[in-house]
């Protein structure tokens, strides 16, 4: 009798929260474009229309905070262990510089939201910027850490060897 586990379970708990963290920094991601692209229209009192945007923002707020969280909570087992195999270290600096970016874009959005509106471009293009590498950081940290895109990789190349 063979028990097929869906992969997900087939996890770690640690890469669990490394995958739900993956998807959570794309929804936080989204929603600001998704609030851009559907947009509906109203009018004001005195007859002239105004475009504004379907989806509120709060849940993109919410979402990075909780992001923020359990990208924590994913980081700590790696950071409190000590000695880490060479074979990971690169992977994990890169993770704790997305780590360190991701507060200071908490802290970045923080000052959009609530700064008027004579600063807000420049720090909308630094808000930007930040999103920008902190993808790119945890694309190459999944890269070079994920376990179950090794072992992906390495079922692959039993049937499609290159």
């Amino acid at each position: 009798m063979s028990c097929h586990l869906p992969l997900f379970a087939m996890l770690s708990p640690t890469g669990q929260r490394g995958w739900i963290s993956t998807a959570l920094l794309a929804a936080a991601i989204a929603i600001p474009y998704l609030s851009g692209v559907l947009v509906r229209g109203s009018r004001r009192p005195d007859g002239t229309s105004t475009l504004a945007p379907a989806l509120p923002l709060w849940p993109h707020y919410w979402l990075a905070l909780l992001l923020f969280g359990l990208v924590s909570w994913h980081a700590w087992p790696a950071l409190r262990a000590g000695h880490i195999l060479p074979s990971l270290t690169n992977g994990l600096y890169l993770a704790i510089i997305a780590l360190d970016l991701l507060l200071l874009q908490l802290a970045v959005g923080a000052a959009l939201r609530y700064l008027g509106p004579g600063r807000f471009a420049l720090v909308r293009r630094i808000h930007f910027i930040l999103m920008t590498a902190i993808v790119l950081l945890v694309l190459a940290h999944i890269w070079l850490n994920s376990r179950l895109l090794h072992s992906l990789f390495s079922v692959t190349s039993v049937f499609f060897p290159l």
